[in-house]
């Protein structure tokens, strides 16, 4: 529906940052692909700022649009077309994720990324301690084949249907 992050209506000046690639499936807890699912995301800037009023970050990209939204075909895929995160104060590099499904529900989760030297003081992913759902969080990112102006990505993909009250610790990830 609007996947496309660096674009914000008809403007011709795109967003500012390191052009990233983010994309997944959404799949039942048998892992099926789910069909009609909506994907949406939000983040911060390059700069760390957030597009609201109580951003702390006075100098927010105009150009950035900061929400993307995306609706998954038969294959249960989904793409967007971002910036790599800012540093938003307190917080590790992370991506924003609600995912509804037709008849299963809704999952309000993050997207973060190995490597990142503020993972350890990140009190929200500090907050995972199973280690199978915190690695289902926990993602690379790799550089973008080809690329010539340093694209990155990262796939993360999304399991609805799974809680941890259902499955003992560590046997199925929430999100993976």
């Amino acid at each position: 529906q609007d996947n496309d992050l660096l674009v914000l209506n008809d403007n011709i000046t795109p967003g500012v940052g390191t052009i990233f690639w983010v994309s997944g499936r959404v799949l039942d807890r048998g892992g099926s692909p789910i069909r009609g699912a909506v994907v949406e995301i939000w983040q911060a800037d390059n700069n760390g700022a957030y597009i609201h009023s109580a951003s702390p970050i006075a100098n927010r990209d105009a150009n950035f649009q900061g929400y993307g939204k995306f609706e998954t075909a038969s294959d249960g895929r989904y793409l967007f077309r971002t910036v790599y995160p800012g540093i938003y104060p307190g917080r590790t590099r992370h991506i924003h994720y609600q995912i509804k499904a037709p008849g299963r529900g809704e999952l309000i989760t993050q997207l973060h990324f190995e490597g990142e030297a503020l993972n350890s003081n990140d009190g929200v992913l500090n907050g995972v301690r199973d280690a199978a759902q915190r690695a289902s969080i926990l993602k690379p990112v790799t550089s973008v084949e080809g690329s010539a102006i340093g694209e990155r990505r990262s796939e993360f993909d999304i399991v609805m249907g799974v809680t941890t009250e259902e499955e003992p610790a560590g046997t199925t990830p929430v999100v993976s």
